[in-house]
């Protein structure tokens, strides 16, 4: 009496092969985009950071009738903070704001912290100025 020999379920090495590599192919493209839209969203630190300096800097002008060059003279602390000299945005460091300007004049710019998260990003400075003109060096700052 021969017996019949029952085929077991299961995948064979070539289709998990198979599978391996579209999901390989996958993140490759995937991965890259992804990270873009992250620092994308990132630059909302360095956004919130220079319309609360330029918004501040207003208020310095009612007040004194000059703008500042000087963060520590602004009511900015809720969202840059200095340490020695150098001042980065609050939330997260990815940003290192600076001033400057005279008694007339002001343009508050922020760029991505040395080494840091967002140095990869496309757009590598963002500014704003006493006439809230809004610039930036790269591609899709503001």
């Amino acid at each position: 009496m021969q017996q019949r020999l029952e085929r077991q379920g299961g995948f064979t090495l070539v289709e998990l092969m198979i599978v391996v590599i579209v999901v390989g192919i996958l993140a490759a493209i995937a991965f890259p985009i992804y990270s873009d839209q992250v620092r994308k969203t990132r630059r909302t630190e360095a956004r919130d950071a220079l319309m609360a300096i330029a918004q501040a800097e207003e208020r310095y002008y009612t007040e004194k009738g000059k703008y500042t060059t000087s963060l520590s003279n602004l009511d900015v602390a809720s969202v840059v903070s200095c340490n020695g000299g150098t001042c980065t945005t609050l939330d997260n460091g990815y940003y290192t704001v600076t001033l400057a300007g005279s008694n007339s004049t002001f343009t508050a710019t922020a760029q991505p912290t040395a080494g840091g998260a967002q140095a990869g990003d496309s757009c590598t400075k963002l500014t704003i100025n006493q006439l809230g003109v809004k610039g930036g060096e790269g591609s899709g700052c503001w």
